[in-house]
């Protein structure tokens, strides 16, 4: 065995154990079936791990995430993208051959995710978040091409990781828009299919709105269900929470963002078929 790295971070740690595994999924249902939950992945796929290859964290402090207690001088092996085993130090062998990580005195934990993220401008915040335990972040409600910058500089040579990016694209919505910098009007059920259509052809892993009109939520809720993806509404009280469940159908998986006093909720749920 080798030991390839010392001094590593926790958070350095906490990346190479994020044990998340996206599978791709494409073009909507095929006519006449049930459409089974569309699959998401990042926009920026990151590097397939080796298969052949094996890693192990020895020596820091484990915490499963899972609500156990803390395993103190534990091993972790790695082999490709999968935890192989997990347990102390007296229980797990090191494989031969193996990468190991030394990480005696740092503290082990899986990936965190931050499922309502926001750019705001700063190209660097992605990284910031995964140097702090974040390794995918799911932003609600922007330009995919408003990550542009920060996905080229983790690409270009020196360049630092940055988390798996799961993205939505633009609100759509009814004039006046609540976000108009990052808002489509849509005025017609076409113009909501073609906004869908554009958002899903640009990465988008779920379609953000905050329609007023009953016909326009419809329209979404349709669309977004061609394409087995959820649609997320924002309701600012309990009329708009109403409207926007009494939009979708029994069986429809619907995303809303309770909105109130300057705080937000999400909720998801499947309406009941009864």
């Amino acid at each position: 065995m080798r030991t390839v790295w010392r001094g590593v971070s926790a958070i350095l740690l906490a990346s190479l154990l994020c044990g998340a595994v996206f599978a791709q999924g494409r073009r909507g249902a095929l006519p006449g079936r049930v459409a089974r939950r569309r699959q998401v992945t990042e926009v920026n796929q990151v590097a397939k791990a080796d298969p052949a290859h094996t890693v192990a964290v020895v020596g820091a402090t484990l915490i499963d995430g899972r609500g156990g207690a803390p395993v103190r001088d534990s091993v972790v092996v790695v082999r490709g993208d999968r935890i192989v085993a997990a347990g102390p130090r007296s229980a797990v062998r090191v494989p031969d051959g193996a990468d190991v990580v030394d990480a005696a005195g740092l503290t082990l934990l899986p990936g965190l995710v931050d499922a309502h993220f926001h750019l705001d401008g700063r190209d660097d915040r992605p990284g910031v978040f995964l140097r702090h335990g974040v390794t995918a972040v799911r932003d609600p409600g922007a330009w995919i091409k408003d990550y542009d910058r920060a996905r080229q500089a983790a690409k270009d040579p020196g360049g630092r990781p940055i988390p798996r990016l799961f993205l939505a694209g633009p609100h759509l919505d009814c004039a006046p828009a609540a976000h108009p910098k990052d808002a489509v009007i849509v005025t017609t059920p076409d113009e909501v299919r073609a906004a869908v259509n554009r958002n899903i052809d640009d990465g988008a892993v779920v379609i953000p709105a905050e329609l007023t009109e009953e016909t326009i939520r419809r329209a979404l809720a349709k669309a977004s269900k061609e394409h087995r993806l959820s649609d997320a509404l924002e309701a600012g009280s309990s009329e708009e929470l109403t409207v926007a469940i009494d939009s979708h159908d029994p069986g429809d998986t619907v995303t809303v963002e309770v909105v109130r006093g300057g705080s937000s909720t999400e909720l998801t749920a499947t309406l009941d078929k009864a």
